[in-house]
Protein backbone atom coordinates (compact mmCIF):
# COMPACT_ATOMS: atom_id res chain seq x y z
CA UNK A 1 0.00 0.00 0.00
CA UNK A 2 1.53 3.13 -0.90
CA UNK A 3 1.79 5.83 2.01
CA UNK A 4 1.60 9.50 1.81
CA UNK A 5 1.14 12.20 4.11
CA UNK A 6 -2.93 13.14 4.33
CA UNK A 7 -3.36 17.16 5.07
CA UNK A 8 -6.20 19.07 5.92
CA UNK A 9 -5.64 23.19 5.40
CA UNK A 10 -8.25 25.46 7.53
CA UNK A 11 -6.97 28.02 5.09
CA UNK A 12 -6.94 28.86 0.90
CA UNK A 13 -3.78 29.94 1.34
CA UNK A 14 -2.51 27.39 3.43
CA UNK A 15 -3.45 24.76 0.56
CA UNK A 16 -1.91 26.47 -1.97
CA UNK A 17 1.34 26.84 0.26
CA UNK A 18 1.21 22.87 0.33
CA UNK A 19 1.12 21.89 -2.86
CA UNK A 20 2.84 24.42 -4.75
CA UNK A 21 5.90 23.56 -2.59
CA UNK A 22 6.16 20.04 -3.38
CA UNK A 23 5.88 18.82 -6.67
CA UNK A 24 4.56 15.27 -5.56
CA UNK A 25 1.21 16.71 -3.45
CA UNK A 26 -2.27 16.85 -5.21
CA UNK A 27 -5.39 17.97 -4.18
CA UNK A 28 -8.71 15.96 -2.66
CA UNK A 29 -11.44 17.83 -3.31
CA UNK A 30 -14.17 15.82 -1.66
CA UNK A 31 -14.39 12.76 -4.63
CA UNK A 32 -13.68 8.90 -3.87
CA UNK A 33 -12.43 8.86 -7.22
CA UNK A 34 -8.77 10.65 -6.21
CA UNK A 35 -8.10 7.78 -3.67
CA UNK A 36 -9.47 4.90 -5.41
CA UNK A 37 -6.82 5.84 -8.35
CA UNK A 38 -4.76 6.58 -5.52
CA UNK A 39 -4.61 3.46 -3.07
CA UNK A 40 -6.75 0.94 -4.98
CA UNK A 41 -5.37 1.45 -9.31
CA UNK A 42 -2.33 2.92 -8.25
CA UNK A 43 -2.72 5.41 -11.12
CA UNK A 44 -1.78 8.78 -8.72
CA UNK A 45 1.35 8.78 -7.54
CA UNK A 46 1.45 11.42 -4.56
CA UNK A 47 3.94 11.85 -1.51
CA UNK A 48 0.84 14.17 0.01
CA UNK A 49 -3.30 14.46 -0.19
CA UNK A 50 -4.04 18.06 0.18
CA UNK A 51 -8.08 17.78 1.27
CA UNK A 52 -9.55 21.47 0.17
CA UNK A 53 -12.81 19.73 0.49
CA UNK A 54 -13.97 21.95 3.47
CA UNK A 55 -12.59 24.96 2.19
CA UNK A 56 -14.75 28.21 0.84
CA UNK A 57 -14.10 27.33 -2.83
CA UNK A 58 -16.98 27.58 -5.00
CA UNK A 59 -17.33 28.31 -8.52
CA UNK A 60 -15.29 29.56 -11.58
CA UNK A 61 -15.32 32.84 -13.28
CA UNK A 62 -13.75 34.65 -15.92
CA UNK A 63 -13.07 38.15 -15.41
CA UNK A 64 -10.84 40.37 -18.76
CA UNK A 65 -9.34 36.77 -19.95
CA UNK A 66 -8.18 35.28 -16.72
CA UNK A 67 -9.94 32.72 -14.90
CA UNK A 68 -10.73 32.54 -11.58
CA UNK A 69 -11.39 29.30 -9.17
CA UNK A 70 -12.76 29.24 -5.86
CA UNK A 71 -14.80 32.22 -5.83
Amino acid sequence: MPTFDYVRPDDVAGAVALVSGDPRASYLAGGTTHLDLLLKDRVIETDRVVDIGRLPLRGVSSDDGVLHAGR
